[in-house]
């Protein structure tokens, strides 16, 4: 609640702008509140860190929409235009590579978009190089397991300056 606002409250209540008894919320003395848990009570439930059983199926449902979005679709269009499945799956690869790799570029969601490539990148090296008896698949899958571990490394650090990420952060520093 900001100051004048505050303030307004409290004239209507009959309590005065530094806190009243009928007032539970604790005074507030320059710019930080007195109390144990006042910075709890002033955060915005946005602002607060959910249980990790809550992020978990989030997380899940952010998957199973981007399947939704990103895989679904293709093999629908593609089936109801007769293509077979070798057709259907480089059209979601397609897809996937293209459209991932265009957010990673311009650094638009860059965690999350590192973390998804990473994982279709894992799972492009165990399911199409398997066979370590032939040096050629041995090497495309040590090649998009080092392309995982960079992909990984951008997820943990996050967009540098000349991205959307970057200048977001920067905005929301300025509006505080």
């Amino acid at each position: 609640m900001s100051p004048a606002v505050r303030r307004e409250h409290d004239a209507r209540s009959g309590g005065d702008a530094a806190g009243s008894a009928s007032d539970s919320r604790p005074a507030r003395v320059g710019t930080e509140a007195v109390g144990t848990d006042a910075v709890a009570a002033d955060r915005h439930p946005v602002d607060q860190m959910l249980p990790a059983g809550q992020l978990f199926l989030y997380g899940l449902q952010h998957v199973m929409s981007m399947y939704a979005g990103v895989v679904a679709v293709p093999l629908i269009v593609g089936n109801a235009l007769g293509l077979p499945f070798p057709d259907l799956a480089y059209l979601g690869a397609l897809a996937v590579e293209l459209g991932l790799a265009s957010l990673l570029l311009i650094g638009y969601r860059t965690r999350p978009v590192a973390l998804a490539m990473a994982a279709f990148t894992l799972v492009t090296a165990l399911v199409f190089h398997h066979n370590f008896a032939d040096q050629n698949q041995l090497i495309h899958f040590l090649k998009n397991v080092a392309i995982a571990g960079g992909l990984l490394q951008v997820a943990a650090f996050g967009a540098g300056a000349l991205s959307v990420d970057g200048r977001r952060s920067v905005r929301a520093a300025r509006r505080v």
